[in-house]
């Protein structure tokens, strides 16, 4: 008989064995129409996919530190 041990996810976690996004962030939730929505494993990873996204769809080379900040609200893990 064969046994597998399991590793508990506190384990994974800090092995980086869990390679699944962790956090999800939604253009909708700024406030504007539009259904880009983001996964990323860490924050900074998603707010670059954002501003990336803000400055491609919505023509916001500039984003101001309300917009940012907003953004880092609505970041939901």
């Amino acid at each position: 008989m064969q046994v597998l041990f399991r590793q508990k996810p506190a384990e994974i976690e800090r092995k980086g064995i869990n390679r699944f996004p962790r956090a999800l962030c939604l253009c909708k939730e700024l406030g504007i129409d539009c259904t880009f929505e983001v996964t990323g494993a860490t924050n900074n990873e998603i707010m670059r996919k954002f501003i990336d996204h803000a400055g491609s769809a919505h023509n916001m080379d500039l984003l101001t530190a309300d917009v940012i900040y907003r953004i880092q609200q609505a970041i939901k893990k």
